[in-house]
């Protein structure tokens, strides 16, 4: 869900952002898709066994 979210995210603002658009929006997407792609390695080595 997380990276659906993130996708989301980033085609709002390259849709409605302007130069009003917080600086921060980048971050918060990058992060957002870092945290996505992290859930997802952990999904996947729970389900492996890894843990």
């Amino acid at each position: 869900m997380q990276l659906f979210a993130a996708r989301s995210a980033y085609r709002g603002v390259r849709v409605a952002g302007s130069a009003a658009t917080s600086p921060f929006m980048l971050l918060s997407l990058w992060f957002g898709l870092l945290f996505g792609v992290g859930l997802l390695g952990f999904g996947v080595a729970a389900l492996v066994g890894v843990f």
